[in-house]
């Protein structure tokens, strides 16, 4: 196959086509630079929200601890409210106590999810875009 010889035209042609493509590709880059700037910037907000976030997880840690001794805590005491009382009296005077106990284990459930919700999407957030960073 013979390929056509291309003329003077054409060949100018060519070249403010590729000086064309130039000109976008240095404007893109500089565009680019400046995204580069703005990613390595919120980057570093983010790695200390998410080292802020250690905080979170361990007060969270220490609410669910504390919460769980104050149950067993409570569950020993009507234990042996009802061995002492043989169970007569022992509803009525732990109405108030298990309502509270109630009330802040809901609390807690509630705590737990939203902290997992937003665990989970921190979780997915950063792996796109560790995946995006490594296709790089």
């Amino acid at each position: 196959m013979v390929e056509k010889v291309k003329g003077i035209e054409e060949i100018q042609s060519d070249h403010r086509g590729w000086e064309s493509d130039h000109s976008e590709w240095q404007a893109a880059i500089e565009e680019w630079r400046k995204d580069h700037k703005r990613f390595v910037e919120d980057l570093s907000r983010v790695r200390e929200a998410v080292e802020e976030y250690r905080f979170v997880l361990e007060t969270h840690a220490n609410a669910v601890a504390a919460h769980t001794s104050r149950l067993e805590a409570y569950n020993r005491s009507l234990k042996q409210s009802v061995e002492a009382l043989g169970g007569s009296g022992v509803q009525e005077s732990l109405v108030d106590v298990h309502r509270d106990n109630e009330a802040k284990h809901d609390r807690q459930r509630r705590l737990h999810d939203r902290i997992r919700e937003h665990h989970e999407a921190v979780k997915k957030a950063l792996a796109k875009l560790k995946a995006a960073a490594e296709a790089l």
